[in-house]
């Protein structure tokens, strides 16, 4: 399964073209599910993640299975040092995430991810689930649990 992330701009003048460039998108492939975030800032927007399959990968009605997943070599473990200023300030965003996600499930912050887990993800900026699998400190558990939020989080930045 694939992902692709649009960013819905709200105002008169993109929601329209922003509406089409989805649909079009839609037309071509199998929608599996999706999830948005209403993003606040200078410029408000949707950010919607779409995860689907090629049209020509199912039959109808064909049961889809996780596909598997043959990782490349994972780098090794970063340190705070091995980040630059501006992968510095990515960070704090997943770190922020981290600690709101720890008070909802009443875990741990370090069970959510790790220091290191969210240094590489600064440091690499996944920008989908197989870039993500490859991740120091992700598996298919984790991305599956938390993928759609770090890559609609670094999607945000």
């Amino acid at each position: 399964m694939k992902i692709k992330v649009f960013n819905i701009r709200l105002s008169k003048e993109h929601l329209e073209s922003d509406q089409n460039k989805v649909n079009a998108f839609l037309e071509h492939v199998d929608m599996k599910k999706s999830s948005t975030s209403l993003i606040e800032g200078k410029t408000n927007y949707w950010s919607l993640i779409v995860h689907y399959l090629k049209k020509d990968q199912t039959a109808p009605d064909q049961e889809v299975k996780p596909e598997n997943h043959k990782t490349e070599t994972k780098k090794p473990k970063l340190t705070e040092s091995d980040l630059s200023q501006e992968e510095l300030i990515i960070a704090d965003s997943p770190k922020q995430w981290r600690k709101d996600k720890s008070q909802k499930e009443m875990r741990p912050s370090y069970m959510i991810l790790s220091n290191a887990d969210i240094y590489s993800v600064a440091k690499d900026k996944p920008s989908d689930f197989s870039e993500l699998l490859n991740v120091h400190g992700f598996g298919e558990k984790k991305v599956e649990k938390y993928g759609d939020d770090i890559i609609s989080l670094l999607n945000a930045l």
